[in-house]
């Protein structure tokens, strides 16, 4: 992400801001996010941008002052993260990547693809 925000002209280190990044694993373990989210909380950031549940379940537990920056949630309004997408409230906002308003254009689309599909199914990881 350093590196994306850096080629954009976005960051600089040093020069814009400090950065600090905490990595977690592919299989999330809750007390390490827990241990993560103190240490990122203690730096007294001015905001902290969280990638994935795991991150924001954590940082949500250890903080209502530090405003949280969400991406690469499923479904943030239905997790609890926050109370809408429009309106989020708390110190929490960000970007989603399934918007349930969207579910029945995703039908309405497939139906125009596919017009003989009578019987499907949908899998995700939440």
């Amino acid at each position: 992400m350093r590196k994306r925000l850096t080629g954009a002209g976005h960051f600089a280190e040093g020069e814009t801001a400090p950065w600090y990044e905490k990595v977690g694993e592919d299989y999330p373990d809750a007390d390490r996010y827990r241990r993560y989210s103190e240490e990122l909380v203690a730096l007294a950031l001015g905001v902290i941008l969280a990638s994935g549940s795991a991150s924001v379940v954590a940082l949500q537990r250890v903080t209502h002052s530090v405003p949280i920056v969400f991406v690469n949630v499923f479904d943030a309004v239905g997790a609890g993260f926050v109370n809408s997408m429009a309106r989020p409230g708390g110190n929490t906002t960000g970007f989603t990547a399934f918007e349930h308003s969207l579910s029945g254009k995703w039908l309405e689309l497939l139906k125009e693809i596919a017009p003989k599909l009578a019987r499907g199914a949908a899998v995700a990881t939440l």
